[in-house]
């Protein structure tokens, strides 16, 4: 995923093979494409970056999924990183759904401060999910 930055570089987010498994990778540019900084998440298991996006305080978030935790089931999970490209923290979403795969395929910024996370789950059948979070990342009903 692609996202321009508000300094006019780039940020990207995706996955990488590492020893064995994905890990998540995120890259800040500067304007011409020239990496500034470059994080990888190497969780126990896969882990994968599907979105990404800058807050208003120049920190960065992706949403991917992550099978590193919860019995290595497929779950959405959301990292915050800095300035530097340091991960603060992660949460994670677990559906409730009859799925153990969640995959992410967007998320955008809502009017609220909040965010609103789009996927599918894929279980033998695909169902699609839609995650409201508030400003501080936390599931809304």
């Amino acid at each position: 995923s692609l996202s321009k930055s508000f300094d006019g570089g780039y940020l990207l987010t995706g996955w990488l093979l590492g020893r064995g498994n994905y890990d998540q990778v995120v890259i800040k540019t500067d304007p011409y494409g020239e990496s500034i900084w470059t994080s990888v998440q190497c969780g126990i298991e896969s882990d994968s970056g599907h979105g990404v996006m800058e807050l208003d305080n120049g920190s960065i978030l992706v949403f991917g999924r992550t099978s590193s935790y919860n019995d290595a089931t497929r779950d959405v999970m959301v990292t915050k990183y800095g300035l530097d490209g340091e991960n603060h923290w992660y949460k994670m979403f677990i559906a409730d759904f009859d799925s153990s795969h969640e995959y992410v395929k967007d998320s955008h910024k809502t009017s609220d401060g909040g965010h609103i996370v789009a996927g599918y789950t894929f279980a033998g059948n695909r169902d699609f999910f839609l995650l409201k979070l508030n400003a501080n990342v936390d599931l809304t009903e």
